[in-house]
């Protein structure tokens, strides 16, 4: 396993990956101290090091974005979802070098084939997103993190809006990028694409669990639209599907929920 070097673990390549793409999700969800974190980290940048000795480099991408997201999610401000995935994924490109990274990703992180049957399954996506999610709204009364609602309350209603927008545009973007960019390409190298599809969107279903939609019900419901934003990667070979589909269900949940924090400013 460790081609002859001093770095062995002692798991399949296999076993490896599901657990750093799960860990990527419960850095999101598994609010532990520093101590706790620090263990995490310390095998995730193993698992980076034994990668990049056997040339794994989708693996070793996951591995270091986790462990970026375990460190990032837990600091003062930066912490705030999507700012620790952005910095996470910038801090991958600068430590693993930036052309080689940046050029294997580019065979995800791009446009895809969208034809007729794929626009149209779009638009099927969004409208079932919708109805799923006013129905999560009316059922659960589920509202936003208690940190967006207070970072919407502590600045004017310009400056509210204006980062609501910028959420819309940078959030689908981000998340697509880890989890059916680098954690999806990881798992596919290790594992059949049906087994690797279900651990990435698990881990992003728990990387939801206080996210919106939140708790368990949410979990599920991010579960079936990670399978979703999964297929359309794979369908189209790029990532343009996936960010509109992403972009429109973030729009969503504004129009659910944002309104009524404005109109009490």
């Amino acid at each position: 396993m460790g081609h002859g070097d001093g770095t062995k673990l002692p798991m399949t390549p296999a076993l490896i990956a599901a657990t750093v793409i799960l860990l990527a999700g419960a850095a999101v969800a598994w609010p532990v101290g520093w101590p706790i974190a620090a263990v995490v980290v310390v095998f995730l940048l193993t698992v980076t090091l034994w990668a990049n000795r056997r040339d794994d480099l989708a693996l070793r991408d996951a591995a270091a974005l986790s462990a970026a997201l375990w460190i990032l999610i837990r600091l003062p401000v930066v912490g705030i979802w999507p700012l620790p995935a952005a910095l996470a994924l910038v801090a991958v490109i600068v430590l693993t070098g930036p052309r080689g990274t940046l050029s294997r990703w580019r065979k995800w992180f791009r446009v895809g084939t969208i034809g007729p049957s794929t626009r149209l399954l779009c638009a099927v996506i969004v409208v079932l997103t919708a109805v799923a999610l006013l129905v999560w709204q009316q059922s659960t009364d589920g509202g936003l993190p208690s940190t967006y609602t207070g970072l919407i309350d502590s600045v004017p209603t310009p400056v509210a809006i204006a980062g609501i927008f910028l959420f819309l545009v940078v959030n689908g973007a981000v998340e697509d990028s880890v989890w059916s960019g680098v954690l999806l390409t990881a798992a596919r190298g290790t594992m059949p694409a049906p087994v690797a599809i279900a651990v990435t969107v698990l881990s992003f279903g728990i990387a939801h669990l206080d996210g919106v939609p939140n708790g368990p019900i949410g979990v599920v419901m991010v579960i079936a639209w990670g399978i979703v934003l999964s297929l359309l990667r794979l369908r189209t070979g790029g990532m343009l599907a996936t960010y509109i589909a992403h972009v429109l269900a973030d729009a969503t949940i504004v129009a659910l929920l944002v309104p009524s924090l404005l109109s009490t400013k």
